[in-house]
């Protein structure tokens, strides 16, 4: 039997950094919008897997896998001697067998380098595939009910392509994090305050699942477990990212 995973220290902002690429300016600024704050200036693993990725690790083997962090797509992209372009675009269509592409910005595509690592070393492109958080992701037309909201007021928050709600692609699908929603249209909501909302974009405990991982933005995220990790061997993903990023103008495409 597998054992259960033991968390180490809460995260520095340093730690999360190295953890996820981004910088230490940005990467508190990233997890605010996703609900997970500190706790007497650091961050609980459990919260940032549950809350950024949808992932509650079950087993030392899944903790493993998070703990190795994230890559950019322009690192997979080198290790492939291909450019970023033709990764990028081989991910928006399912090709290729790669896993999930976690989009948190612009210039944030992002996999899990552990997922990567394995499915580079294995002769048939497997790798642990670790189950979402229910509620964490949902379709962008599934949004408006689930946050009982007006899809006048969710639209608004699509008007701008170039800056999409964080999302996640699995098997060429685009899903969206609830969180991260709910977080622009609780901004829109306070920035203009003439415009009505049909009931609170945050719904309370009791109501739908989905309406339950919303509650990250009031509450320590965390406690949510997914289901157990399986072993694919291929599980194509996809991403439909927001201009041309970073990674691909270092490659040249």
């Amino acid at each position: 039997m597998s054992k259960q995973p033991k968390f180490g220290k809460p995260a520095t902002r340093q730690d999360l950094a190295t953890w996820s690429t981004m910088s230490r300016n940005s990467i508190e600024g990233c997890l605010a919008r996703f609900g997970v704050l500190p706790l007497r200036g650091r961050f609980p693993w459990p919260r940032v897997y549950a809350s950024l990725l949808g992932i509650a690790p079950e087993t030392t083997d899944e903790a493993a896998v998070l703990d190795a962090g994230l890559v950019r797509l322009g690192t997979v992209a080198d290790r492939l001697c291909i450019g970023a372009e033709t990764l990028l675009a081989d991910v928006r269509a399912g090709k290729g067998g790669f896993p999930p592409l976690y989009v948190f910005g612009p210039r944030q595509h992002l996999f899990l380098k552990g997922q990567i690592d394995e499915m580079l070393g294995s002769p048939r492109n497997a790798y642990p595939d670790l189950s979402p958080v229910d509620g964490h992701v949902f379709s962008r037309s599934q949004l408006p009910a689930a946050l009982d909201a007006e899809k006048t007021a969710v639209a608004e928050v699509f008007e701008d392509k170039r800056s999409l709600p964080a999302h996640v692609i699995t098997a060429g699908v685009r899903r969206f994090i609830v969180a991260d929603v709910a977080h622009r249209l609780r901004a829109r909501q306070a920035s203009n305050p003439d415009v009505e909302e049909a009931d609170d974009p945050v719904p309370t405990a009791g109501s739908s699942v989905l309406a339950r991982a919303l509650a990250a933005g009031r509450q320590a995220p965390g406690d949510a477990l997914s289901d157990r990790t399986r072993s694919r061997v291929r599980a194509p993903e996809g991403d439909v990212s927001h201009g041309k990023p970073s990674e691909a103008k270092r490659s040249g495409t």
